[in-house]
């Protein structure tokens, strides 16, 4: 189960959620009180949209970096395809547009890409499952507008600054409320986040020799 406080997966049996300290019996009233077809209102309010809740499970730093990832991945395999060189602006920005569908399809079939795996984050529509692939390309282009500012420059930073300070005033994003999905986010262990920073690590490595080597005359011999 859920905790629905901060959002953390918990075990069934779990009294307490690990992440917050709440009180899981307070979710098993209302489980309890829907099953029976009694109101809502009968059993104790359990709300997620306080402020301190919504800042306690936005973490929005874990999602910029998960799609920092995969935006390195991308640009990584397109290089090594030919398709792209790593020193050329517009080409990394199309990459980027690119990347819409890929993470689309990505979304609908598993409800995560490569990036969010690594960092244990999942996306779901509104009852718990893979968006459908209609809902998973609006969210998708809905980060491209509302988060990145269509990657126009200057605008981009704007709209990343305006994104945060929502998500942590109100613990969604415009691009989620417009889509109908969530973001679940699970702990990260000790193990993992070494794993995460070497994979990173790599990415970034492997770019930079990359638009080295594309410089012209780089990798050559001395001239005598």
């Amino acid at each position: 189960m859920y905790c629905s406080w901060c959002g953390r997966d918990l075990p069934d049996d779990a009294r307490f959620c690990a992440s917050c300290g709440r009180d899981t019996r307070a979710m098993a009233v209302g489980e309890e009180a829907a099953a029976w077809g009694i109101a809502a209102a009968a059993a104790p309010a359990v709300s997620d949209e306080t402020p301190a809740v919504a800042k306690a499970r936005a973490h929005p730093w874990l999602r910029y970096w998960a799609r920092s990832f995969d935006v390195l991945a991308l640009l990584v395999i397109l290089t090594f395809a030919g398709i792209v060189r790593p020193d050329s602006v517009i080409q990394n920005l199309l990459a980027l547009y690119l990347f819409v569908p890929i993470e689309a399809a990505l979304l609908s079939v598993a409800g995560t890409t490569p990036g969010k795996w690594l960092f244990r984050i999942t996306v779901e529509d509104s009852a718990g499952r893979h968006p459908a692939p209609a809902t998973a390309v609006r969210r998708t282009f809905g980060v491209l507008v509302y988060g990145l500012g269509l990657l126009i420059p200057l605008i981009s930073l704007i709209a990343q600054v305006v994104a945060y300070m929502r998500l942590m005033d109100k613990g969604a994003t415009t691009w989620d409320e417009r889509a109908g999905t969530r973001v679940r986010h699970r702990e990260i262990t000790p193990v993992r986040g070494i794993a995460i920073l070497a994979v990173f690590f790599a990415l970034v490595a492997v770019l930079a020799v990359s638009s080295y080597l594309a410089r012209p005359g780089a990798g050559g011999g001395a001239e005598t």
